[in-house]
């Protein structure tokens, strides 16, 4: 916080001197106001136009202000309205903003700031630890899924929506399990860790090849045993448990329609661009700042990649290329 004040003087001009207001442009005789920086105004009036307006009152800071994370506040009163920890409510000055990957900004005093960090955002924002040993915050925690058959219907949803937007197969069977964090990490412990960010869902597809002789020698192979397994995350908040669906589906897409994609940036990456194709059909395009701001070389780099090439190629000619990258599974 840092206080600054604005230098008036005020003077007389002889009647036979006159000068040009700084502001409205009229000669002045008479009493008038000069500031620090040798501008003379009229008015008081005229004077107020040329300082910061106070971030909380809107009224003119005209005797001096108070600048506080670069903003003007006219008085205490006013600044003690806005610096307070968003968590729990203390008014103090000595504020940390705290930006999530989507954007989103709190301010909290340093003993809310050093608390447990939410799961999902990343927020020490008045979070509370989960049976399974995560924690969550209040405002993920207002639309965590924690109904089992309602994760089913958005599961349903998110498949028809991409049934229509890209023409994903909504029928085959998938199974759908939800998993506390520690089952959810057994089940992924031989896949690639996420940097900086937890896993809310995966997608497995298991299979045997079953290999045939004809009676001239002629082999064939088929697939049989075949089964897709989605894995979601317990209390996900909604928005982005859609959009972790979104993404799993599409790498159940690609195995049935390309293959093996040994390229990680190339699958997590076209699955995150279809995540975030979703977003935009569902109008939640802002969960895509997370994606774009992803550190994570695999996640983030292979989004901004694919993200870029569906952009300019289109969904036809994109997996075309993936198919080319792709080793078929039979």
């Amino acid at each position: 916080m840092k206080k600054i004040m604005f230098i008036l003087l005020f003077f007389s001009a002889a009647l036979s001197f006159a000068l040009d207001c700084s502001v409205c442009g009229r000669k002045i005789r008479g009493n008038y106001i000069k500031d620090n920086k040798n501008n003379a105004f009229c008015s008081k009036k005229c004077f107020a136009t040329t300082v910061p307006k106070c971030e909380y009152c809107k009224k003119p800071c005209t005797k001096g202000a108070f600048t506080f994370f670069k903003k003007y506040y006219c008085s205490k009163k006013c600044l003690n309205q806005v610096a307070r920890c968003q968590s729990c409510s203390q008014s103090t000055t000595k504020l940390r903003i705290i930006i999530n990957q989507d954007g989103t900004k709190i301010m909290l005093c340093r003993n809310c700031a050093n608390q447990p960090k939410c799961y999902f955002c990343v927020l020490p924002y008045r979070t509370q630890q989960l049976n399974d040993g995560r924690w969550i915050c209040f405002n993920c925690r207002k639309t965590a899924v924690t109904d089992p058959a309602a994760v089913q219907k958005h599961f349903k949803n998110v498949r028809n929506l991409l049934h229509k937007l890209f023409g994903f197969d909504p029928n085959h069977k998938i199974e759908l399990h939800i998993l506390t964090l520690p089952q959810l990490e057994k089940e992924s412990k031989s896949l690639y860790r996420i940097q900086g960010g937890g896993r809310m869902a995966l997608m497995r597809y298991e299979y045997e090849i079953q290999e045939k002789s004809n009676f001239h020698g002629k082999k064939t192979r088929k697939l049989t045993k075949q089964r897709c397994r989605m894995f979601v995350l317990s209390h996900t908040p909604l928005d982005l448990l859609k959009d972790a669906i979104a993404h799993e589906l599409t790498h159940d897409y690609l195995r049935h329609n390309a293959g093996n994609i040994s390229d990680l940036k190339i699958e997590e990456g076209f699955a995150e661009a279809i995540a975030a194709k979703y977003n935009d059909a569902v109008k939640k395009s802002h969960l895509n700042k997370r994606k774009q701001n992803n550190p994570d070389e695999v996640y983030g780099g292979g989004y901004r990649t694919m993200s870029k090439m569906l952009k300019e190629r289109g969904f036809a000619q994109t997996m075309k290329y993936i198919k080319s990258r792709a080793k078929p599974i039979l």
